[in-house]
């Protein structure tokens, strides 16, 4: 581990570790309802700002032989060096609330259809982005949140409504195309393709996507 990083579990935990790790588990949205939403934006930023940047990664493991929540907090300053473009899925109202991820992919998870929907639901859930400075980031959680100052996020936008499954067709029903050809050659007519976008194009099966009908 690089900077002071500490696996808190392994020793005491100092106050500040202890602090850290409390504001942590306050914020954290893998819930039936999203923290960052049960206060305002500008209260959770006046804390944070307030407590000053770390970095807290808690995650299940089993070490030397023993299952254990492992927690580790960093105080060292790994904010970006430069301006960062950040995304978050939500409802419209939501766009203001202090939790984006800088990875698209974990922002998807909590569209419908994603792999934390279940515990986060949105009604009429789009795709936000926005660029954040450094100075803005106020701590960031188990590597992919980022606890922002939304208040001051540049170039906010909303891409539109989002669902994280893609829609899945029969390779036969497919309008003719080129594209169409080639999957009837390599996977058959009975295959089921993920297609995206119009005009479509197709999953191909090297990325395990693809599988055949029963």
């Amino acid at each position: 581990m690089g900077g002071d990083q500490t696996t808190v579990a392994s020793r005491e935990r100092t106050a500040r570790e202890e602090r850290a790790l409390e504001l942590a588990n306050a914020i954290q949205t893998l819930q039936s309802t999203a923290p960052s939403a049960q206060k305002p934006a500008a209260d959770w930023v006046r804390e944070f700002r307030a407590f000053g940047f770390f970095r807290a990664t808690q995650i299940g493991a089993v070490l030397a032989g023993t299952a254990r929540n492992l927690q580790l907090v960093s105080f060292a300053d790994t904010r970006p060096r430069e301006a960062a473009m950040i995304f978050r899925v939500s409802a419209p109202d939501g766009q203001h609330r202090v939790s984006w991820t800088p990875l698209v992919s974990a922002a998807l998870k909590y569209a419908p259809g994603g792999e934390n929907s279940g515990h986060v639901k949105h009604d009429d859930a789009r795709l936000f982005s926005a660029v954040v400075e450094p100075d803005d980031v106020l701590a960031v959680l188990n590597d992919y949140e980022w606890i922002v100052d939304t208040a001051r996020l540049t170039d906010v936008r909303d891409h539109g409504p989002i669902v994280a499954t893609l829609p899945v067709s029969v390779v036969s029903d497919l309008p003719d195309s080129p594209g169409k050809a080639l999957a009837m050659k390599l996977l058959g007519p009975g295959a089921l393709v993920k297609i995206i976008g119009e005009p479509y194009r197709l999953d191909l099966p090297m990325d395990g996507t693809l599988r055949r009908a029963a």
